[in-house]
């Protein structure tokens, strides 16, 4: 009953079949996503329900150089916020969307500052402490065309405790010639993907790459 739960402005729910996948489970509050990017507005009346708490109240942590206080994820962007509503808005609640995954729990891993910019130095720490704490799943909807040993070697030491879901980038670039990160790190716990529009079909912005993209999604 999420009023935007249509097929125009979640059309991307609808073409995936998700009502299908929710009559078999909705998620379970066990998981912990960790979105790292923006932060999350754990405030929000569509999230805050799924929001992950540690022991003293905290939704995640602030890893932008200067934060004014490091505890406190908030999202001053947009951009984490909107990745938190696709994975876990909460459903069936008469508000606002629905994320794919009903129930789960949300970690918000603030990276980027208010201009939507961060740098490796800042993901690294997160990544490590969002495993840490319980983490299986780490978004990163994210890129730099620059090469991280040290982002590699953490992704790929994390690869028996959780999955990395990496965006393979909105440049229109083949990523098999040109480089993004963390898309091309080679890793077994690490998902490149590619977004394809409301036909299906590769979106024009959406970097490709028959070696370096696993998959596509709505």
């Amino acid at each position: 009953n999420d009023p935007k739960y249509n097929e125009n402005d979640l059309w991307n729910m609808f073409n995936a079949q998700a009502a299908g996948a929710w009559d078999i489970t909705t998620g379970s509050k066990n998981v912990i996503v960790a979105v790292v990017d923006t932060g999350i507005n754990y405030n929000h009346e569509d999230l805050k329900d799924n929001m992950w708490t540690d022991t003293n109240g905290k939704h995640g942590h602030n890893y932008v150089p200067d934060a004014a206080d490091p505890s406190d994820p908030m999202d001053d962007m947009g951009h984490g916020t909107h990745c938190a509503g696709t994975i876990g808005a909460v459903g069936n609640n008469g508000k606002g969307v629905v994320g794919m995954a009903w129930d789960v729990s949300l970690m918000a891993v603030k990276v980027m500052d208010a201009e939507g910019q961060g740098e490796t130095s800042n993901m690294l720490p997160g990544i490590i402490d969002a495993v840490k704490n319980g983490a299986k799943v780490i978004s990163m909807s994210l890129g730099e065309p620059t090469v991280s040993q040290s982002l590699t070697d953490v992704i790929r030491s994390i690869s028996d405790e959780a999955v990395v879901v990496a965006a393979a980038g909105n440049e229109g670039s083949d990523i098999d010639r040109i480089y993004a990160e963390p898309a091309n790190i080679v890793s077994e716990n690490l998902i490149s993907i590619a977004a394809i529009d409301k036909d299906s079909t590769l979106a024009y912005f959406s970097n490709y790459g028959l070696h370096n993209v696993d998959v596509a999604a709505p």
